[in-house]
Order: C-alpha cells, then sequence, then structure tokens
C-alpha cells in the first residue's frame, strides 16, 4: 500500500543453494565498505527493493562470474534471492531500472571518491605509489557512435570507451575515469586524476618541507611508456609529484660492468635479486630538459630494460620493485576486470 520504504530481509535454514557459498565473503565486502557512504550517496524512491538490495546482488554478480544483467535470465531467481534474504532477486528489467535510478537521482562519483579517499587512508604507505593505466571497454551496443580505438587483446580498432584505472602496487583499485572521448593518457592524467590524487592521497608533504628540499616529491605515479615524455613528467613535477616509467627509444647499452647485484622487495611481501644499474641524466624536448634518474635492469639474456623517473630521492632497488610491479595492473586488466 505504500507505507514500507522496502522489504525486509529475513534469512532462514536453507540447504543446497546455489551460490550460497558466496556469503561467506559478506564480512570482506562490507570491511572494503561495500556500505560505506551508500545512505548518503546513493537513493531510491520506496519499493519492493532497496539501495542495499540492488548493492549486494550487484556484488554477489560480480564474485559470481555473473557479467551482465541479463545473465540472470538462466539463474534461479527464487535461490539467488535468499542470498540477499528476499524471496527473489530482481529481473532484469527491474536491475537495470533500479541502477539507473541510483546514478540519476544519487551521487555515485562522490560515493566512488569517498571510497578511494577512505582506502587510500587505510593504507597510507601504498597511497604513496599510483599505478595509472587505460583498458578500453569495447562497446557492443547501437545506442551510441563512439569513436574507434585499438583494443590490443583483439588487435583490432574498435568502438569503445577508455577507462584509466588508478591502483595500487597489488592491483587493488582506488578509482577509475571513464572517457567516451580522450586525447590520452596526458591529458586524463593531468586534467581529471591529478587534481583528485592531490586531495586523496594522505600524509603529503607541506609547502614549507616542499621548499626546503628541491628533490622532495608530495607522491609517485606509475605508469607505462606511453606517458615517458618531457611534457608530461615536467607538468607533473611542477605540482611535485613523482613519476616512475619506461624510457622510450633507448639506443644505447651501458656496460655490464656498470651491473651490481641488489635485494628488490616486491610490493605485497617478497623479494627477489636483480642486477641493477643506475646513472643520473636527463630528458630533453628540444632546449628544454630535465634531469632524472635512470635505473635499468640486466636480465640473463643480457637485455637491459630502462627506467627513468623524476623522484630522484628513491633507492635504485625500490625504483625497480615498484616499475616491475605494474605487471600486476596488467593482470588485473586481462582477469579481474573481466569479471566485473
Amino acid at each position: 500500500m505504500g507505507l514500507v520504504k522496502c522489504a525486509t530481509s529475513r534469512f532462514e535454514p536453507a540447504i543446497d543453494v546455489k551460490m550460497g557459498g558466496i556469503l561467506s565473503a559478506l564480512p570482506a565486502l562490507c570491511d572494503n565498505g561495500l556500505l560505506s557512504g551508500a545512505d548518503k550517496y546513493l537513493n531510491l524512491k520506496s519499493g519492493f527493493y532497496s539501495c542495499l538490495h540492488i548493492l549486494f546482488t550487484l556484488a554477489f554478480m560480480a564474485l559470481g562470474r555473473i557479467k551482465r544483467p541479463e545473465n540472470l535470465r538462466h539463474l534461479p531467481s527464487g535461490e539467488l534471492g535468499k542470498l540477499i534474504g528476499l524471496d527473489r532477486v530482481p529481473e532484469v528489467r527491474t536491475l537495470r531500472e533500479k541502477i539507473t535510478e541510483m546514478a540519476l537521482n544519487g551521487d555515485p562519483v562522490g560515493w566512488m571518491k569517498y571510497l578511494a579517499k577512505a582506502w587510500m587512508e587505510d593504507e597510507s604507505d601504498e597511497a604513496g605509489y599510483l599505478y595509472i593505466d587505460g583498458h578500453v571497454r569495447v562497446y557492443n551496443g547501437n545506442k551510441a557512435i563512439l569513436p574507434r580505438r585499438y583494443v590490443s587483446r583483439e588487435r583490432l580498432c574498435l568502438r569503445g570507451t577508455t577507462d584509466y584505472w588508478i591502483n595500487d602496487a597489488i592491483s587493488c583499485p582506488f578509482f577509475v575515469v571513464s572517457k567516451a572521448i580522450t586525447d590520452g593518457l596526458s591529458s586524463v592524467l593531468l586534467n581529471e586524476i591529478v587534481p583528485e590524487l592531490l586531495k586523496m592521497v594522505p600524509n603529503q608533504p607541506s609547502a614549507e618541507e616542499l621548499e626546503a628540499d628541491p628533490l622532495l616529491h608530495r607522491f609517485v605515479i606509475v605508469f607505462d611508456r606511453e606517458g615517458s615524455t618531457y611534457s608530461l613528467l615536467s607538468a607533473l613535477w611542477e605540482k611535485r609529484i613523482g613519476a616512475i616509467t619506461y624510457r622510450r627509444n633507448v639506443k644505447y647499452v651501458w656496460s655490464e660492468n656498470e651491473f651490481k647485484e641488489a635485494r628488490v622487495e616486491i610490493p605485497g611481501g617478497g623479494a627477489t635479486k636483480m642486477m641493477l644499474a643506475v646513472k643520473d641524466t636527463t630528458i630533453n624536448s628540444g632546449k628544454l630538459s630535465l634531469p632524472v634518474m635512470e635505473v635499468r635492469r640486466l636480465t640473463e639474456s643480457a637485455h637491459q630494460t630502462s627506467i627513468i623517473t623524476t623522484a630522484r630521492k628513491l633507492k635504485n632497488s625500490l625504483i625497480a620493485g615498484r616499475m616491475f610491479s605494474r605487471r600486476c595492473q596488467e593482470n588485473f586488466f586481462a582477469y579481474i576486470d573481466r569479471t566485473l
């Protein structure tokens, strides 16, 4: 009769519930902030399903590798409903309508920023090293005409949007910026991502500390060689943001006698040994130059991988460990992101 805001969840004993094991992940979901701030940034008008029901449905779908609402048609809605304490989960049309309503009437972007800041404060050490990369999400619909972009995993130019993910060293995402039309990593990084990071990243040095030490950085951003340009690195350093990236167009090799074995700690635990060498150099653009530190790794096949950084106070072993940990983010794109 419209007097109840939403249906009340009630859990009762049940046997052999399909995907029931997903409930064991509920404490982890809550600990990661699934419910934190949801009442402030998301809302639905009175109805059978509340925001919490929709959030839990989407979270359990992700954990169950259910990629899109249409896949719910092939699963028993009554059994899945037991996971959220109701007699059924929303049907496809209802779920999409509720998601649209939450997006239009609430502030999902504000919620994402709220959670990102909370996660960074919880992991303040790792928040000082941020991994950024773009990932093309192919669009298969017919409601919009999006520009084509190269999709490396398909080796084709396909229509879609580019998601720029900001992760930590072990590939836990902080937030994402989606762009239908983009001028590339440099533009999005400087105009969309950096302003947010300056407000979110904890434990940044004060203006007095930055002025007293010309080599001190606020935090460090790690990205691939797409951003290895004088314009981007210098623009970041103007804000005293350090960068670690691969060097482009390496035309000469260093003597193998310059390399020494070093113990490199791996973010998230563990360590390995690498043959490393380091030199102070510059990255140039015409008559302009920017001082950087170059670290190279010598592999068993005698290949030299060149890394440059504007964060020149860091040790060469730390620089190598942070740069090569970027493979975790590639695994995130290859496996985890495809399931969400």
